[in-house]
């Protein structure tokens, strides 16, 4: 074989080689956006799903606890009154949703994943609906291996007590004004 013809096989075989190793590229990206997507999909359906077996375990109230929307609001099913969202008796947590601030954004999600997390490691969680609130929502008395979950969430620093005159924001010059500190 000549010499052109070896450098344009060769070039053939690396046109080949390269095309190949484009092809193996454009695979993994696909593994790696498939496994992202399955890992955001997880991400977004284990909690709602945990959140109702756990409801259904832990169950010791009149109510159980279908879903965890907030640190203070929670989705129930109850013997008598069937499906409702109602709001923890005695705190007042920051919102994960709708929010005014990053501030409020950051606490409301840690607080709702501590919540989550106390009521996945309980023994017991009892649900009781107590008289309604603001609105006519429903209030929920939640406790957690016998101890208030309303009281542990405010002796965390994950809420404020609720004293039922409305609820303050949770953005930093807010939150400064209720200390009275610097706004």
């Amino acid at each position: 074989m000549s010499e052109a013809g070896r450098r344009r096989r060769k070039q053939r075989l690396s046109d080949a080689e390269r095309i190949r190793r484009q092809e193996a590229w454009r695979r993994r990206l696909k593994m790696a956006a498939f496994a992202s997507g399955g890992g955001l999909i997880l991400l977004l359906v284990a909690p709602l799903a945990s959140d109702v077996a756990m409801g259904a375990a832990k169950r010791a109230g009149e109510c159980r606890i279908v879903r965890v929307l907030d640190a203070d609001r929670f989705r129930l099913s109850c013997d008598i009154v069937g499906r409702q969202t109602a709001r923890l008796l005695g705190a007042d947590a920051p919102a994960s949703l709708g929010v005014d601030c990053p501030d409020e954004f950051y606490a409301g999600q840690r607080a709702k994943w501590a919540v989550r997390a106390q009521l996945w490691a309980a023994d017991e969680v009892r649900a009781d609906l107590d008289g309604f609130g603001w609105r006519e929502t429903p209030l929920v008395v939640v406790t957690v291996d016998d101890r208030r979950l309303s009281g542990w969430l405010v002796d965390e620093g994950l809420a404020r007590a609720d004293d039922g005159y409305g609820r303050g924001g949770w953005c930093q010059g807010e939150i400064d004004a209720l200390r009275g500190g610097p706004s």
